[in-house]
């Protein structure tokens, strides 16, 4: 009897097993011959090679988890809200696709086109993005934290608000890039191309930008409270009021930089050059400024209490109503 119960139940989990997969091929089966596939289940489907690039293919909303998608042609597809977690997408062509709201968590994105594509609130978290073309994209509000981005081309890419906390972005290329309030704390942004670009507003604490190009950008109201910067290039950028509290710039050039009313307390800028830049009404209080050059810089009313200064070069210099090292006011 148990024999015969236990048959029954091998039959009967067969059976309710089956209509699933029938479901799924026949969205795939849908998909194939429409091109229209929105809210379809196609969790795992070999999609692989597929062309649905002159059909303007919908398949927002569906369930294409895990689905193998590489060297597909979804060219203008709209793939708004569409779950794409774990997906491979190696070599897809995603031209122009609507790709807003939609799963990217963990997906292996290397190699796919995605030139005029939209990517506004998508969640792009663990992604693999190395060594893809994204210039000009949307990317506001989207996630990319914790994503593969090294070598990555995001010139004039717009990721205002964009969420990157500790993504990779070695030697990134994101010249004339609108990242205006994004999180990027903890980010490796060594080398990067920042060029040009605008960051204010934006949370760079704990980030590395050793090395990084950051000449005119602006980083106004940034916070870098901690971040590493040394050998950095921020020659001409504007800095005013941002937070540099514990920051490394050893080594950085920050010629002709605007740093009125940078906050720059116990930073270590030893061997930074800062000649022709404007430090008026920045705190500098316990920084480390040896070897410094502070040549024909604009020092007004700027707070060097406690701050290391041996052989800093002050050439020119204007200290007018400055705290010195030693807790002494210039008085002019």
């Amino acid at each position: 009897m148990k024999k015969n119960w236990a048959i029954a139940t091998v039959i009967l989990a067969m059976g309710l097993a089956t209509p699933v997969i029938a479901e799924n091929l026949a969205d795939v089966d849908r998909l194939r011959r429409s091109y229209l596939c929105p809210g379809c289940d196609l969790t795992g489907a070999n999609l692989r090679g597929l062309n649905l690039s002159n059909n303007r293919a919908d398949l927002s909303g569906s369930d294409l988890r895990g689905a193998d998608l590489s060297q597909a042609n979804l060219r203008g597809a709209n793939l708004q809200d569409a779950d794409l977690r774990n997906a491979y997408l190696g070599g897809t062509n995603l031209e122009y696709a609507l790709l807003d709201g939609a799963n990217l968590a963990q997906a292996d994105l290397r190699a796919t086109l995605l030139e005029g594509a939209t990517l506004r609130n998508t969640y792009l978290a663990n992604a693999n993005l190395f060594m893809i073309s994204l210039s000009g994209n949307d990317l506001e509000n989207a996630n990319l934290s914790g994503a593969d981005m090294r070598n990555i081309y995001l010139g004039e890419s717009n990721l205002v608000g964009a969420n990157l906390v500790g993504a990779d972005l070695n030697r990134a290329y994101l010249v004339g890039a609108e990242l205006e309030n994004a999180d990027l704390r903890g980010a490796n942004l060594s080398g990067v191309m920042f060029r040009n670009a605008n960051l204010r507003g934006a949370d760079l604490r704990g980030a590395n930008l050793r090395g990084a190009s950051l000449t005119s950008a602006d980083l106004s109201g940034s916070d870098l409270r901690d971040a590493d910067l040394e050998k950095a290039d921020l020659n001409e950028a504007n800095l005013q009021d941002a937070n540099f509290s514990g920051s490394n710039l050893a080594e950085v050039n920050l010629i002709d930089a605007n740093l009125t009313r940078a906050n720059l307390s116990e930073a270590n800028l030893q061997f930074a050059e800062l000649a022709n830049a404007n430090l008026e009404n920045a705190d500098l209080t316990g920084s480390n400024l040896i070897e410094a050059n502070f040549t024909n810089a604009n020092l007004r009313y700027a707070n060097l209490n406690r701050a290391e200064s041996d052989r800093a070069q002050i050439e020119n210099a204007d200290l007018c109503h400055a705290i010195l090292p030693s807790g002494k006011k210039v008085n002019c």
